[in-house]
């Protein structure tokens, strides 16, 4: 049997995993490389979030990691 909670309060929804929203033309932000980071997965969020917020965004490899800039 599922006991049923009442009063608990619903949390505010999380911030987004990246500055979206906060970036400015030119902006960037560098992230480090990992087995789970995949630029396709990243191409895909800056797609989505490009959408979202009426803005582009554009994804290079660099040394390390990834760097994704606003563009427009």
């Amino acid at each position: 049997m599922i006991l049923i909670d009442k009063g608990i309060p619903i949390p505010p929804k999380s911030n987004c995993k990246y500055p979206w929203r906060e970036m400015e033309i030119d902006d960037s932000f560098f992230l480090k490389a990992t087995p789970k980071l995949k630029i396709k997965s990243l191409a895909s969020q800056c797609n989505i979030a490009g959408k979202k917020y009426n803005r582009k965004y554009t994804i290079r490899t660099v040394q390390g990691g990834y760097r994704i800039w606003r563009v427009k």
